[in-house]
């Protein structure tokens, strides 16, 4: 049970990576329903337009220390960025704990599971590219759902993009 220690940091850090991830989920679901670019400007609110601070801009967090609202306005915010930002950062960790610890796929690269791999601290061959094709997948339709629940519809850019890598992920593995 002590080899596999190192474990609890590995999924802490795939959380808050996930957690991030949603974090600029939310910035593609919010702008791209409205047809802005992704990259400028930086987080505002939207109903005062003040530039969101880097400090009030950390994942989960910032939205209970705010309570919800702007720090400049006090207009509430939707705890869609909340949920986003959740189910992103356990969805990173389900996906690590099923597809490289499990092997709940039972692909026969490691067939027992990687637990004969993991006590040793490695990964398993080839799971990283599996893991990471499967995380842009999920994160492509939590964008999609949540687009799909905001405003009634999905975006070409989501749906097509998301279509894209699906093909090339299942062309190549």
């Amino acid at each position: 049970m002590i080899l596999y220690l190192w474990l609890v940091p590995l999924l802490f850090w795939l959380f808050l990576l996930g957690a991030a991830v949603g974090s600029f989920l939310n910035v593609c679901i919010y702008r791209t329903l409205l047809g802005k670019s992704l990259a400028w400007p930086g987080s505002r609110c939207g109903h005062c337009f003040h530039e969101v601070r880097l400090r009030d801009n950390v994942p989960l967090l910032s939205y209970w220390l705010l309570r919800g609202r702007c720090r400049d306005c006090g207009t509430p915010f939707s705890m869609r960025y909340f949920w986003v930002e959740l189910l992103t950062a356990l969805s990173f960790v389900a996906l690590y704990l099923l597809e490289i610890l499990w092997n709940v796929q039972h692909l026969p690269i490691w067939p027992d599971g990687a637990l004969d791999y993991l006590r040793w601290a490695q990964s398993p061959p080839h799971s990283w590219p599996l893991f990471v094709f499967h995380v842009v997948l999920t994160c492509f339709l939590i964008t999609a759902t949540a687009c799909l629940l905001d405003r009634g519809r999905v975006p070409a850019p989501v749906a097509v993009t998301g279509t894209l890598a699906g093909l090339v992920g299942a062309a190549l593995f």
